[in-house]
């Protein structure tokens, strides 16, 4: 007699909705709900297994941990260590500096080369931490030319996004599909083959992100500024919202 195993799926569907209604509420850390929801789910596949052919539990433990062995999850945290080794280091500070004194009378022209060297570095390094590194970048920038920081920093979202998805190792997303591909014993996708149709869309959605996104998001919130502290000279930037 063969067993249906459907409510187990939409358990499984509640498991998912319960971890996103956690996540966006915001009452426990977000490393709180996660193992939450990853005991949770262990506990429940114990209980209420999903037998094989052989009678073997194919949700047990070892399949539903199985993901954080993937190499390509491995590869998104080591990029992500690099992202913050530079970050912390200020290895940026210098380049950063220079695009703004290179056009210190030319706003517009200085964040839009700001967002493009955002775009150049995504292709190589994880979008996420090249994103966050810039957010005190651009927001010195907006608030030493007086613009709104929420105009600059949706676009940089975007742009980190378009960078990333050129090359293979830009964007966690393009990691895990080749890790997929493996695993299914197909050809392996290497670093730069999509580079091509992801530059032209890559261009056509930075020139829209640039030139027209700033112009749709709502004019709110204070003027952001920058703090210095001693360590000014050292590079670091310190950003507070009025």
């Amino acid at each position: 007699m063969e067993i249906d195993f459907v409510w187990q799926m939409w358990v499984t569907y509640g498991f998912i909705l319960a971890a996103v209604i956690l996540f966006s509420m915001e009452r426990l850390s977000l490393e709180v709900s996660a193992l939450a929801i990853l005991s949770a789910l262990l506990l429940f596949f114990y209980f209420f297994p999903v037998p094989g052919d052989e009678g073997r539990n194919l949700l047990g433990p070892t399949a539903l941990l199985a993901g954080f062995a993937n190499p390509a999850l491995l590869a998104v945290l080591a990029l992500l260590v690099v992202g913050q080794g530079m970050f912390q280091t200020g290895a940026l500070d210098a380049p950063a500096r220079y695009v703004a004194d290179l056009g210190s009378t030319r706003p517009g022209l200085t964040i839009f080369f700001t967002f493009l060297l955002v775009a150049v570095i995504s292709a190589f390094l994880n979008n996420t931490p090249v994103a966050v590194m810039f957010i005190p970048v651009l927001a010195t920038l907006a608030g030493r030319f007086g613009q709104r920081a929420p105009k600059v920093m949706m676009t940089l979202s975007y742009v980190s996004i378009l960078g990333g998805m050129t090359t293979l190792i830009g964007s966690s997303t393009n990691l895990l599909a080749a890790g997929v591909v493996l695993t299914s014993h197909l050809p392996p996708i290497g670093i730069f083959d999509f580079v091509v149709p992801g530059l032209f869309l890559a261009g056509i959605g930075f020139l829209y992100s640039t030139l027209v996104v700033p112009h749709l998001v709502p004019d709110r919130g204070g003027p952001t500024i920058e703090l210095q502290g001693s360590d000014a000279g050292g590079g670091k930037q310190y950003i507070a919202q009025l």
